[in-house]
């Protein structure tokens, strides 16, 4: 690995537990398209599906613990799922990180993310249960 690449360790995130050991590294090959290449802020970063998704092999063992064990999962459902838990954690990081009150280096605590889930658990249960949530009405 070069010198010059940037990364940025799971702890220094402040995620502990046995996810501390994720790096997210950004990608500078030229042939490939990342994911992650859309251009908000002027800077293009690449990353790899595998730096931005967590494993699908995590994700498909939570589902089959749902699903009755005669039941299978689809592919198709997998990645979905997974593309949609990747970004739903991306999505309460990015708001813990904008409510997080100024920390040496920028630290996202535990305090900031568990204070947005709550946040976010109380107005889903606040929604009354016959609201169409399959994203059909939108």
């Amino acid at each position: 690995m070069d010198a010059d690449n940037s990364t940025t360790d799971a702890s220094q995130l402040g995620i502990a537990g046995e996810y501390g050991h994720y790096v997210l590294q950004s990608q500078d090959d030229e042939g490939e398209e990342g994911m992650n290449d859309h251009d908000d802020s002027g800077i293009k970063e690449n990353f790899r599906e595998q730096d931005i998704y967590l494993p699908i092999a995590n994700v498909a063992r939570i589902m089959k613990n749902a699903v009755p064990t005669t039941g299978k999962i689809a592919k198709d459902a997998k990645e979905c799922v997974q593309e949609c838990v990747s970004e739903f954690i991306s999505f309460i990081t990015s708001e813990a990180s904008e409510r997080s009150t100024p920390l040496p280096a920028g630290i996202i605590t535990a305090d900031g993310q568990q204070q947005n889930v709550m946040v976010y658990t109380t107005s889903y249960q606040q929604v009354p249960s016959d609201q169409d949530w399959t994203g059909a009405g939108l």
